[in-house]
């Protein structure tokens, strides 16, 4: 009985250690490598996301696009194959919901990330399209 219980416990705690990384392995800074233009991604580990273009910052806690101040999160479900990502536009006003960009992403095993987002449907893509698809690496 007690070996049963010890198998049990080590299944669960290798079962926390095995979803953990992954928040730990998206936070932070990543290059798109596949474009001629310069652009990053960054998900902060608060929930908080953007992208950076040329010099233009699109995304975090608040940004202005003609005059009007929006925020961007974003949410993941690991638990997809591939795993899951929204990002979430808000109104920084009032935090209202006003765009979700549905996408897909998996890890590399070089150590970067394929990323696929539907800017202009609120429609999760199925798979990853060769031309849709941007790779990242970590930035430096």
């Amino acid at each position: 009985m007690k070996y049963l219980l010890l198998l049990i416990f080590v299944g669960f705690c290798s079962s926390l250690s095995a979803s953990a990384p992954a928040d730990t392995v998206l936070t932070g800074k990543w290059q798109v490598t596949n474009q001629e233009e310069s652009s990053l991604f960054f998900f902060n580990p608060d929930g908080y996301a953007g992208m950076v273009y040329e010099s233009d910052t699109i995304g975090g806690k608040e940004y202005d696009i003609e005059g009007v101040k929006y925020a961007m999160k974003y949410k993941v479900n690991y638990k997809t194959k591939p795993m899951q990502m929204d990002l979430l536009i808000y109104k920084k006003a009032t935090m209202q919901l006003v765009n979700t960009m549905p996408a897909i992403f998996e890890f590399l095993p070089t150590g970067g990330m394929k990323l696929m987002i539907n800017y202009s449907e609120n429609k999760r893509p199925a798979f990853f399209m060769q031309e849709s698809t941007l790779l990242l690496d970590r930035a430096k």
